[in-house]
């Protein structure tokens, strides 16, 4: 194993470089820290090897782990960064995670997407006192902060159609927090219901969400629920024919794990109803496994 070595200006910290990252999905590298006991870990950070040209990887990310155990097996923390290919990663930063006796700690290296094989650099930093202050301070556990803002497209299905389901991708948790469609409804007379679906890979339904209003024929309605919205329209009423209505209506508060699935269906649905093109916001984490 490489060691980095220790200075006067600098904490001490291990320096894995030019590691192959193998293409795909799959876990490289899975090395022991060893001699860390009584020690803080102060930051993890992935990147291009050192004195490296940035190079741009075609699709996907480089992910670090750090991952720290009691002497029983449970975990303590695990600390992730995400390295999307571009330039040098930064340093995670999170402040004073102590290494009691007995404890394990392991640094594991995998990428997501293209398939092409990479060389990083991974880098973790430790010391006897408080965290340094450089990079970002992030709490190691996920979801303790705020995850990265994707919006998805949920695309513009042709007449009578639904929205494609929406999967949660490997090595990702979710949560939604938004979205915005609109629905034109045909003359055929109905009262039609848009819902929203959260189901597992199995695939069972654990959360379904619907405004408090239908749609009846011939009305054009723009959609926008969101996590700690209201409805704005309840019991039931069958919105009024006009030109357009918004209608809102809350999304539950739950984690989507990888493989979960966000389902749109409409009750009533006529061949000639039409949905716009439709969005979704989810907040977004990585995760191992």
């Amino acid at each position: 194993m490489q060691r980095g070595v220790p200075s006067n200006t600098a904490p001490p910290s291990l320096a894995l470089d030019a590691i192959s990252v193998p293409g795909g999905n799959a876990l490289s590298k899975v090395i022991p820290l060893l001699g860390l006991e009584g020690k803080h870990i102060h930051a993890v950070s992935v990147g291009n090897p050192a004195g490296a040209a940035p190079f741009t990887r075609p699709a996907g990310e480089i992910l670090a782990q750090v991952t720290v155990g009691d002497g029983q097996g449970n975990l303590v923390a695990v600390v992730h960064q995400v390295y999307p290919g571009v330039g040098r990663g930064a340093l995670t930063s999170f402040p004073g995670l102590d290494i009691q006796p007995g404890y394990f700690v392991f640094l594991a290296l995998w990428q997501t997407g293209d398939g092409v094989a990479a060389a990083v650099q991974a880098r973790v930093v430790w010391g006897e006192g408080p965290a340094p202050s450089q990079g970002a301070v992030i709490i190691e556990t996920v979801g303790s902060v705020p995850g990265k803002k994707a919006t998805i497209s949920l695309g513009d299905p042709a007449a009578g159609a639904n929205y494609a389901l929406q999967t949660v991708p490997t090595r990702t948790r979710w949560k939604a927090r938004s979205e915005f469609f609109e629905l034109i409804t045909s003359a055929v007379a109905a009262n039609r219901l848009p819902q929203v679906l959260y189901r597992d890979p199995v695939p069972n339904i654990f959360a379904v969400h619907a405004p408090g209003s239908v749609q009846p024929a011939s009305v054009t309605t723009d959609y926008s629920p969101g996590m700690g919205s209201d409805d704005n329209w309840n019991n039931g009423t069958v919105l009024p024919a006009a030109a357009l209505r918004l209608v809102t209506f809350p999304l539950k508060d739950v984690w989507l794990d990888p493989g979960d699935s966000i389902q749109h269906i409409t009750t009533n649905v006529d061949v000639g109803d039409n949905y716009g093109p439709g969005f979704l916001e989810v907040e977004e984490w990585a995760v191992s496994g």
